[in-house]
């Protein structure tokens, strides 16, 4: 088996459709191709805790709670620091600062086991 056979891929929006801020057509065609490329889509939902072993999610549309299994858990937001990112610089004694500090390979210092890339980096 490769490792494709391996993994499976989940991304979760709350809103309608990935990328929402986009062109319609680029959203959708973003949705098409995580498709064809057997990437689950989850829209509507808000993750509201995150485990160990579990996503725990909410159905915008009707309040629906439940969880999916993951082994790496990817978390990327728009722009500008989000509350729950303040928060967890606080806790971890960053919330002096306006990103997240982390090494040369991404890792958040002061965390083990946690990553972090993109605008909060």
């Amino acid at each position: 088996p490769t490792v494709k056979d391996l993994v499976k891929i989940t991304v979760i929006q709350s809103g309608d459709h990935i990328l929402n801020t986009f062109d319609e057509r680029i959203s959708s065609f973003a949705e098409q191709k995580f498709q064809r490329d057997g990437i689950e889509v989850l829209t509507g939902c808000r993750v509201v805790s995150v485990s160990d072993k579990l996503i725990n999610m909410k159905m915008k549309s009707n309040e629906e709670v439940f969880s999916i299994p993951h082994g790496l858990v990817v978390w990327s937001t728009g722009i500008g620091t989000r509350p729950v990112v303040r928060d967890f610089m606080e806790h971890i004694g960053q919330g002096h600062r306006r990103v997240l500090m982390t090494d040369e390979w991404l890792r958040v210092k002061g965390c083990e086991n946690v990553y972090a890339l993109g605008d909060c980096a």
